[in-house]
């Protein structure tokens, strides 16, 4: 009889080696009543990742696919490779250096879903582990709001290791545009489209862990790099936005203004402030959170203040 799961969890992973078992352990071990499938989109890794893949899938594989190895496909392409192989009703995620804690994580949110069908999407609080500092903070997630599409607008606030959400959603999902647009993300245009179409649910609860390091996507080595994700999360912004004005309270200007504002703090982090002065002054809208920030930039002492209250994820 063919294995048919009630939920697929998608695991991409690239040069993981050191941590792919511990996310693939968390997984497995986690307890539910509901079937369950595990899609591996291994992408090409120059380390031994395929070598632990292709162990797990011979040891579990009534459970577990790992898809045919090819040359790299980027984040964007293997992703949406491994959500089209899902056959589950309901659909989640797990990074190769991220994992699940809490061994009922998927239960508590495919019972939410099941009782709740104008419900999409549920996603958690996390904790968040910095390789760099060995700390290991919980994170609070910001509950959705009426308008929850400017909510995202202002920013993600979304860990997507920490999401479920239903199968049928991915028919109004466009990887190929996605990929054509150049973004660097592919969670983020996932909610931005996903929130038009129903309710989101959070958990409070931290449910899984984070990994946070240098050279990761969202966390860069370099500030040419992190300028660069930076600007990719804004041009989804506005292609978003460009698609729904009528839903938004945001134009054009507001967006980029926030995507000067995050510069400024990624000059804090790299401890440049020149760079924090010029994206300053390339606010249009400025307020008076960012005249103080101005303020403490042109003071050494006051900047030095602002890398230490940030100081778990400076830039040394």
């Amino acid at each position: 009889m063919m294995y048919c799961p009630d939920i697929s969890v998608i695991v991409c992973t690239y040069n993981q080696e050191n941590t792919i078992s511990r996310t693939l352990n968390s997984i497995i071990s986690q307890k539910t009543l509901y079937k369950l499938e595990i899609i591996i989109g291994e992408d090409d890794s120059s380390d031994t990742t395929r070598v632990i893949c292709e162990e797990y899938s011979h040891r579990y594989p009534s459970i577990i696919t790992l898809l045919p190895s090819s040359p790299n496909k980027g984040l964007l392409k293997n992703k949406r490779d491994c959500l089209f192989a899902a056959k589950g009703k309901y659909l989640a995620s797990c990074a190769g250096d991220d994992w699940w804690h809490d061994e009922n994580k998927i239960q508590k949110q495919v019972f939410f879903l099941e009782n709740n069908p104008n419900y999409v999407l549920t996603y958690s609080g996390c904790k968040v582990y910095n390789e760099m500092t060995g700390s290991v903070d919980i994170i609070k997630p910001q509950y959705p709001k009426d308008n929850l599409f400017d909510q995202l607008l202002n920013g993600s606030f979304i860990f997507a290791g920490t999401v479920c959400f239903r199968r049928e959603v991915l028919k109004h999902i466009d990887f190929d545009l996605f990929i054509s647009k150049g973004f660097l993300m592919e969670d983020y245009p996932m909610w931005l489209t996903m929130c038009q179409l129903g309710k989101f649910h959070c958990f409070e609860e931290p449910l899984t862990s984070y990994t946070v390091h240098i050279g990761s996507l969202s966390y860069c080595k370099s500030i040419e790099e992190q300028e660069k994700f930076e600007y990719s999360a804004l041009q989804c912004k506005l292609f978003f936005l460009k698609e729904n004005k009528n839903n938004s309270r945001y134009n054009e200007i507001d967006l980029i203004d926030q995507y000067y504002r995050r510069l400024i703090n990624i000059g804090v982090r790299f401890n440049d402030k020149n760079y924090s002065i010029s994206c300053y002054k390339k606010i249009v809208k400025k307020g008076v959170k960012d005249h103080l920030k101005y303020i403490f930039c042109l003071i050494p002492l006051c900047f030095s203040y602002l890398r230490k209250i940030n100081s778990n994820v400076i830039v040394k």
